[in-house]
C-alpha cells in the first residue's frame, strides 16, 4: 500500500518533466552503447594493426573513422545528457518547492509551535534536493 502511494506520488510529481526524463534515459543508453561499440571497434583496430595475417575484412582507415565517429557520439550524448539532467533537476526542484509552499500556505499550523521555522525550512530544502537528485540521476 505504501509503495503504491509512493509510486503514484512520484508519477504525479514528474508530470511536467517525464518526456525530458525519458530523453535523458535514452541519451544515457546511447552513450553506454557508443562506449561499448567504441571498445569493440578499438579492439578490432588494434587486432588489425598488429596482425600479421592479411586476410582481415577490416581496413585500418575504416576502423579509425568508426572509432572517431563513436568518440564524437560519446561526447555529444554526454553533453546532451548533462544538459537535460541539469534542466530536469532545476525544473523538478522548482515544481516541488512550489507545491510544498502552496501546501504550507493552506495547512493548519496549530500544534506546530514546537518546531522552529528555520528547522522546517531547512528540512524542506534538504528533502527537495534529495528527491530531485533521486529523480534526475
Amino acid at each position: 500500500m505504501m509503495k503504491t502511494k509512493s509510486l503514484l506520488w512520484l508519477w504525479r510529481l514528474t508530470a511536467g518533466i517525464r518526456a525530458m526524463l525519458f530523453v535523458n534515459c535514452f541519451l544515457g543508453i546511447l552513450r553506454i552503447s557508443a562506449s561499448l561499440a567504441f571498445i569493440y571497434t578499438s579492439k578490432l583496430l588494434i587486432d588489425t594493426a598488429t596482425s600479421s595475417d592479411i586476410q582481415h575484412d577490416h581496413s585500418i582507415a575504416s576502423l579509425s573513422i568508426v572509432v572517431v565517429i563513436l568518440f564524437i557520439i560519446q561526447i555529444c550524448s554526454g553533453l546532451a545528457s548533462s544538459w537535460f539532467s541539469n534542466q530536469n533537476e532545476v525544473k523538478t526542484k522548482n515544481m516541488i518547492r512550489q507545491r510544498l509552499f502552496e501546501h504550507l500556505l493552506k495547512a493548519k499550523w496549530s500544534g506546530m509551535e514546537v518546531f522552529h521555522s528555520g528547522d522546517i525550512l531547512n528540512r524542506l530544502e534538504e528533502d527537495v534536493r534529495l528527491i530531485a537528485d533521486a529523480l534526475n540521476r
